[in-house]
């Protein structure tokens, strides 16, 4: 069995290797071990083992330096990496700013204006560019009577800028304003103040008579046209249909084009004069016989390219 005396020097062998010891103590070890075989051994042992790890310490300052080296570069790769993917992200974000930031002119070519009544309601439709985003500011005015009452709303859009849209579709986007048809104000007014022109239109129709539109033909460059004039000031809606015409063999030699149901709306621009629409044939179409026919409230307008 080991000694007390003994338990208690193998306690303080590490303290007496590191130096540790107060002089009394460190002579009672010393005069200990020049004694005691067994605790001699024991720190011999300690000895080599210090001994060794001062021997392996500048391989592991070096495995140490090695390591720190490894984990900086593998730092340095994380952080670069990071960087990069910042740097995209940051492009990708300002590319996408840019691409919708920029504002493009908003012109009577890029934005439709119409009307429907349903249900007993009458809207006034702006149909906006597709692949595109309405910027605008706006404002209310009263609409006034010829006895001075107030018979309806004026809607006026100004600083109209087209964005790009990130997700393009294939159609634009819809606004609507409605009134009930029973309403004591019914009467409403959407107006577009562009760069270059105004745009005006009203859930009020009127109705197209032969006074108020016209028709005429004209021979140009190898193709004749029946041309149609609205009426200043106005936009005319109608629906359409199609048919073949038949000559004496019962052959097909033209078209006949029919619009029925047409109404004027009001659609104001800074020019007096009304808008335009043309249907036309190559003078050496094997079909070359082309009739509009126009049919109005109380009349029924027709007219043939001349040519044959």
């Amino acid at each position: 069995m080991m000694k007390r005396e003994c338990s208690i020097v193998r306690d303080v062998l590490p303290l007496y290797l590191e130096d540790m010891l107060s002089e009394e103590t460190a002579v009672f070890v010393k005069e200990h071990l020049e004694t005691c075989s067994d605790c001699a051994g024991e720190w011999e042992r300690l000895q080599a083992g210090r001994q060794m790890e001062i021997s392996d310490a500048p391989r592991r300052e070096r495995d140490a330096e090695a390591i720190a080296a490894v984990r900086k570069k593998i730092a340095g790769i994380i952080l670069k990496a990071v960087a990069a993917v910042c740097l995209i992200f940051a492009v990708l974000f300002c590319a996408v700013l840019l691409y919708t930031g920029i504002g493009h002119p908003v012109t009577k070519d890029n934005i439709f204006l119409s009307t429907k009544t349903e249900n007993g309601y009458s809207y006034i439709i702006l149909e906006t560019e597709a692949g595109k985003s309405l910027h605008f500011n706006s404002r209310t005015e009263d609409v006034l009577n010829e006895r001075n009452e107030v018979c309806g709303q004026r809607i006026i859009l100004y600083d109209l800028e087209y964005h790009n849209l990130i997700h393009v579709t294939d159609s634009g986007d819809f606004m609507s304003w409605g009134k009930s048809l029973h309403d004591e104000e019914p009467y409403l007014e959407v107006v577009l103040e562009l760069e270059d022109d105004v745009l005006q239109i009203s859930n009020i129709n009127h109705p197209v008579t032969k006074d108020n539109i016209s028709l005429s033909t004209k021979t140009e460059n190898g193709y004749s046209y029946i041309i149609l004039e609205t009426e200043a000031g106005k936009s005319l809606q109608f629906n359409s249909r199609t048919e073949d015409i038949l000559n004496d063999r019962n052959e097909v030699c033209g078209q006949r084009i029919i619009l029925y149901d047409l109404e004027y709306h009001n659609l104001i621009h800074v020019t007096d004069a009304g808008d335009f629409m043309s249907w036309g044939k190559s003078l050496h179409d094997e079909e070359p016989y082309l009739e509009l026919i126009l049919e109005l409230e109380d009349d029924v307008m027709q007219i043939s390219n001349a040519e044959y």
